[in-house]
């Protein structure tokens, strides 16, 4: 029975931060969230969700203090944009299995770094 409690909660715990698994607590109430993403838009848009869910457990919403955008990818920004433009073309014309392995060939080329502080409503 005690494992059992002790399972459920581990789990409950472990989905509970699901929503902000990026999120890195700090001092001075200033938290930090660096993602990587394939593009610059959708990676800024999920640090942001994730941080205004980490300060939601404290009832309070996310004020972004600096928020940082870099390419890090392998190749080239501009190769690497132009593969991910052929990556995208391909899937919408059906050649799903080779725009899928040129799509993770290519991997995550932008890092968000974003800094944040939770502040009441």
């Amino acid at each position: 029975m005690k494992k059992l409690a002790f399972i459920i909660c581990v789990s409950t715990m472990s989905i509970s931060c699901a929503h902000h698994k990026n999120v890195r607590p700090g001092v001075n109430n200033i938290h930090k969230v660096i993602i990587l993403a394939a593009d610059k838009e959708s990676g800024s848009e999920d640090a942001i969700v994730q941080a205004h869910h980490f300060c939601k457990q404290f009832e309070k919403i996310a004020a972004i203090v600096t928020e940082k955008v870099e390419y890090v990818g392998d190749v080239s920004e501009q190769a690497y944009k132009a593969g991910k433009k052929v990556s995208s073309v391909g899937k919408f014309l059906g050649v799903r299995a080779g725009s899928h392995i040129a799509d993770e060939a290519l991997g995550k080329g932008y890092r968000i770094d974003m800094d944040f502080e939770c502040k009441a409503y």
